[in-house]
């Protein structure tokens, strides 16, 4: 109401003027019983009209320009000023929600930028298994173990999951599906899933603890275990042992993976949940995406699940899932 009245007291004072000023002027001269006081109403009404419309229009020139040529760009509206109020206030709310604007679209473009990111390092990822399954091929040799192929078939698989379910995240309420789960034989099952890949590696692994159930998905929190797993496996050594355990306390169920390999240092600890983050261990060996931990800590927090994760150099890693309230997933140093 306030910018409506300032759009208008032009015409407010106009109106004044005409009532207050020329009624008593017509009344001098005879009113409009005469001819030359009509015409002389008529035409101090018109200059008065003529006049103000004149103004109106002068303040808002440039918004009338602007709103008559479509091909013009906003920002060369919206890096003007006015003395017209209602113009003012029209370049300031186009100027927040072109900000606004601005924000979404960065936004967008930088989700875009890290699905090529991502894209381009799974494309990488692929190269290497496939050129070793070719190779095995090409060797001719009927006898050939198929070991080696079935491992690097298993590569492949995990790639492609790993991209699909980063995908599928953006639309995770789609595929939940929550039930009662045995903590203790979905571990078990994730450890019999991925024999070839401790032989492979010469890492044994196993398990301890009791048998607690927690209301969560199957398949999702399958997908954490087989992860954390994974990572354990990935940064110890031949001739090591990864430990698995689960356990209850008041507050709730809990799943720990514990390895005695190369640790994580204090620096790269804080951000190894970040999506596309390697860190030094990841570098060094090559054999990071970044996406892993990303995607963990994700479908824990729209569980409502947490994280925690504790490492030393040289002496392992920790990562224990709580099953328990909601909370951010964190990473700390002894």
């Amino acid at each position: 109401m306030r910018l409506f009245l300032r759009e208008h007291v032009g015409f407010v004072a106009l109106f004044v003027l005409v009532v207050g000023g020329l009624l008593p002027l017509y009344q001098g001269v005879g009113g409009f019983d005469t001819t030359g006081g009509m015409t002389y109403f008529l035409c101090m009404s018109g200059f008065l009209l003529v006049t103000t419309l004149a103004v109106r229009y002068f303040r808002r020139r440039r918004l009338y320009r602007w709103l008559g040529s479509p091909g013009r760009d906003l920002e060369e509206l919206l890096g003007q000023e006015s003395t017209d109020p209602l113009v003012n206030a029209f370049i300031r709310h186009g100027r927040a929600s072109y900000q606004r604007y601005l924000g979404l679209l960065t936004e967008q473009q930088a989700a875009t930028e890290q699905w090529r990111t991502h894209i381009v390092q799974w494309v990488h990822q692929m190269k290497t298994p496939l050129s070793v399954i070719r190779l095995l091929a090409q060797d001719g040799d009927e006898d050939r173990d198929p070991f080696p192929i079935l491992c690097e078939l298993d590569r492949l698989q995990r790639q492609l999951d790993l991209v699909l379910n980063l995908a599928r995240i953006e639309r995770f309420e789609n595929d939940l599906v929550t039930e009662q789960v045995h903590l203790d034989d979905l571990a078990r099952a994730v450890m019999q899933q991925n024999q070839r890949l401790f032989l492979q590696s010469e890492v044994s692994v196993n398990f301890t603890g009791e048998d607690a159930v927690v209301n969560t998905d199957r398949k999702w929190i399958g997908f954490v275990v087989d992860q954390l797993i994974h990572n354990a496996v990935k940064f110890s050594e031949p001739g090591s042992a990864v430990r698995v355990r689960v356990g209850s306390r008041p507050d709730g169920a809990w799943l720990s993976v514990i390895d005695t390999g190369c640790g994580i240092r204090p620096r790269d600890l804080p951000r190894v949940c970040e999506l596309y983050y390697t860190g030094s261990n990841g570098r060094e060996g090559s054999q990071s995406s970044g996406v892993g931990l990303f995607l963990v800590k994700q479908v824990l927090e729209r569980l409502g699940h947490t994280l925690h994760i504790s490492s030393a150099v040289a002496e392992g890693t920790t990562a224990t899932v709580h099953f328990g309230t909601r909370a951010r997933a964190t990473a700390t140093a002894p």
